[in-house]
């Protein structure tokens, strides 16, 4: 990429609407810390040469999502709604829906169409990130950067050039799916444990918002632990 093209994807994400969305959460080109690039090439984002990084989120060790100039990666199995193990061409890349989930604590989701493969990222504030996406790819696709879709180590051609291609490797997959079995452990842990606190101190509505809490600060704290 070249300094104009990145400085114009730079000033997406740093635009003075959005940028709060982005601060310590979402890393570009250079900003990107090294271990977090090597946690996610380990266990979901099988980079290959030729593919320039420009852009991670991290949720985890092990959960995230990275966008290069040729694919896109995502990896988010603490959330039921997210693809595991999972990438798509950048040139694959169509249309991007928001939408929410849940009454208490809602969830946003981004669901992004990549021809007959559908990826789904779950990000706080979902809105401003499908946006800078959007902008992003059109980046990438103007300026001919996303190119022939690169297939993942461990993948074959087989499924054609321009399609997207799903998990990188069977191993990857079932070491995301375990990880998220684990951390819904930690979120059913942490309703119990604010269930009873709530219950105590405020009766029945205390122990659904107890335990509607502690759920997800359950899988939060859990994940976190695991990662280390």
């Amino acid at each position: 990429m070249n300094d104009n093209q990145k400085q114009e994807i730079t000033g997406v994400f740093a635009a003075k609407e959005s940028a709060h969305a982005f601060k310590g959460s979402v890393f570009l080109f250079d900003q990107i810390p090294e271990k977090k690039l090597q946690n996610a090439i380990k266990h979901y984002a099988p980079i290959k040469g030729g593919e320039e990084v420009v852009l991670l989120y991290e949720y985890s060790a092990k959960e995230g999502f990275v966008l290069t100039t040729s694919r896109l990666y995502v990896n988010q199995p603490t959330y039921d709604d997210c693809s595991v193990g999972a990438s798509a061409a950048v040139s694959d890349i169509g249309s991007f829906s928001w939408r929410k989930k849940g009454m208490m604590n809602p969830e946003e989701y981004i669901d992004i169409n990549a021809g007959s493969n559908t990826l789904t990222i779950q990000y706080m504030y979902g809105k401003q990130l499908m946006s800078a996406l959007e902008k992003t790819v059109a980046v990438l696709k103007s300026s001919g950067l996303a190119g022939a879709a690169s297939q993942p180590v461990g993948q074959e051609n087989a499924a054609g050039a321009g399609q997207a291609v799903h998990a990188p490797s069977n191993a990857s997959a079932s070491s995301a799916s375990t990880g998220g079995i684990k951390t819904h452990i930690g979120g059913i842990a942490g309703a119990v444990i604010l269930g009873i606190i709530g219950v105590i101190i405020f009766g029945v509505i205390g122990l659904i918002a107890g335990a509607a809490g502690g759920f997800f600060l359950g899988k939060f704290v859990w994940n976190k632990i695991t990662s280390f």
